[in-house]
C-alpha cells in the first residue's frame, strides 16, 4: 500500500516539476545618474526650496565620485560655506553658484 501511495504522490507531482517557475523574465537595463547629476539635483533642490538639511551630506559624499579634483574642493568649500548660510535668499545664491561650478 505505501508503493501506491508513492506512485500516487509521485503522478500528482510531475505536472508541477515538468512546469517549474514559468518563462524566465528578461532584465530591464536600469538607467543610473553620474555623481554630478545627483550633485545637480541636490543643489536644485536647495536653490528651489531655501533650506539646507541632508541633501548637502549626501552632495558631499557623491562630490568624492568626481574625477576633477579641483571640481571637488571647490564643491566642499562651498558646500561648507553653504551649511553655515541661515538667510533662504542667500541659501538659494550659493546653491545657484555651485550648481554654474559643476
Amino acid at each position: 500500500m505505501s508503493i501506491s501511495r508513492f506512485v500516487l504522490s509521485a503522478a500528482l507531482l510531475a505536472p508541477c516539476a515538468l512546469v517549474g517557475c514559468g518563462p524566465s523574465i528578461e532584465s530591464v537595463p536600469v538607467q543610473t545618474s553620474s555623481a554630478a547629476d545627483e550633485i545637480k539635483k541636490g543643489l536644485e533642490e536647495i536653490a528651489k526650496t531655501g533650506e539646507v538639511g541632508s541633501s548637502v551630506e549626501d552632495i558631499r559624499m557623491n562630490s568624492g565620485k568626481l574625477s576633477d579634483q579641483s571640481k571637488v574642493t571647490a564643491l566642499r568649500a562651498g558646500l561648507d560655506e553653504l551649511a553655515g548660510l541661515k538667510d533662504p535668499a542667500k541659501v538659494k545664491a550659493k546653491a545657484e553658484e555651485l550648481i554654474k561650478g559643476l
